[in-house]
């Protein structure tokens, strides 16, 4: 994904590690998304099952709900001849140490009592209490974790920005780009070191 990604290919690093987190939380809730991790379950099925096995219908039920019954942190380091990016969403971290011993924190917690997290939380119709989203999820941004999100703000927010068009050898792919800040940006800007 990454890699034929069009701000990638024009080595816009930031932003296509920013479109890329913001895709994979969409595949979790769309028809595309739900067709490929059919194709991974089928595939580990198979691997145990043998070649004929197929899956039924309570894995496919299955497969639709895991975005709004688990969601997951991540942290990326893309790095260039002369440059670390670091994306992140949740509460995943990564630190740069040199050779001096030197730490220099790369990533940046995404906590709900921080106050810009607080004020977007509110902003999207949610609230933060005892430190938690809706007072249940201790990170303020994930992929997946749904059901602390609003899929009617995402469709909205889908409306008003343009597919963008991924680059690709094979066949080009549409892939939504949200803007702004609102609940389904699961990750601050990408950082750069």
């Amino acid at each position: 994904m990454l890699t034929t990604n069009e701000d990638y290919l024009s080595k816009n690093y930031e932003r296509a590690l920013t479109d890329i987190f913001v895709e994979l939380d969409y595949l979790l809730v769309n028809e595309e998304g739900h067709e490929k991790m059919q194709e991974v379950l089928l595939e580990l099925k198979r691997e145990v099952r043998g070649p004929t096995a197929k899956l039924d219908m309570a894995e496919i039920r299955e497969i639709k709900s895991i975005p709004f019954a688990a969601g997951c942190t991540s942290c990326v380091c893309l790095i260039t001849p002369d440059t670390i990016y670091c994306a992140n969403s949740g509460d995943s971290r990564a630190i740069l140490v040199n050779k001096a011993g030197k730490v220099t924190e790369l990533s940046h917690d995404h906590k709900p009592d921080d106050p810009g997290e607080m004020k977007r939380i509110k902003a999207d119709g949610g609230f933060v209490e005892d430190g938690r989203v809706q007072g249940i999820i201790a990170v303020s941004r994930a992929i997946g974790d749904w059901e602390y999100k609003n899929p009617d703000l995402l469709q909205q927010q889908m409306a008003k920005s343009p597919m963008k068009k991924k680059s690709s050898k094979s066949s080009a792919v549409t892939s939504p780009t949200p803007k702004g800040t609102g609940p389904y940006r699961n990750l601050e800007e990408s950082k750069k070191h």
